[in-house]
């Protein structure tokens, strides 16, 4: 039977329960049980504390208007976590979605209890598998949090690593310093990629920056 968006909501929703686990084996895990849709797209990689969510925006707008089938996927779902996968600026439909959790919770079973998907982790996934079988050109991803262990590092080198505003967040996983906390967000950073930050990043965390991508080539 073919799932309604009500059902995939609930599915989604019943995953909070087990909150956040560290790692990426579970995503890595699940995608390669996907046949890695990961490896099959470009990607622009935000990390940051302030002005993710419009950054994403404003580059998907850019890429679009320029002529590139861009996806994105944002977090947290202010909209509605539908509106958390677009292309071009518009979100996936209900039908889709409901279709992509169906297809995620049997993966769901053949993972076991002990190695399921947490919440945030499931529906990058869908968003990855989704972008991939669309064919797009280029994908906008946000990190939900940090950056070294967030969900969507599982990607390759991006095409370009963004750093917006870094400032004291999520202190009990990330650090309790902006420097640590940058540090984790520079996760993101692999070569080659470009690497753009903001003219108001906070001294602190440009230092963690600079010194990052200077080791990195």
């Amino acid at each position: 039977m073919t799932w309604t968006i009500a059902q995939a909501m609930a599915y989604i929703q019943s995953l909070k329960a087990a909150g956040m686990k560290p790692g990426l084996a579970r995503m890595e895990r699940a995608l390669a049980l996907l046949n890695n849709p990961q490896k099959r797209l470009r990607t622009v990689h935000i990390a940051g504390t302030n002005g993710k969510g419009s950054t994403g925006r404003m580059i998907q707008s850019i890429l679009t208007a320029a002529g590139y089938r861009t996806g994105r996927f944002d977090s947290p779902p202010v909209m509605g976590l539908r509106q958390t996968l677009t292309l071009d600026g518009e979100a996936i439909s209900a039908e889709r979605f409901a279709a992509l959790t169906q297809r995620m919770a049997a993966l769901q079973e053949k993972m076991g209890k002990a190695g399921g998907l947490t919440e945030f982790e499931l529906v990058t996934a869908m968003a990855l598998l989704w972008f991939a079988e669309e064919k797009t050109d280029i994908c906008v991803l946000e990190c939900g949090m940090g950056g070294r262990d967030d969900a969507t590092n599982v990607v390759g080198p991006p095409l370009t690593a963004v750093l917006t505003p870094v400032a004291l967040d999520h202190m009990a996983v990330l650090g309790k310093t902006v420097e640590e906390i940058a540090s984790v967000k520079c996760g993101i950073l692999k070569p080659p990629c470009g690497v753009v930050t903001s003219p108001s990043q906070s001294p602190a965390a440009l230092g963690v920056l600079l010194e990052r991508a200077a080791a990195l080539g």
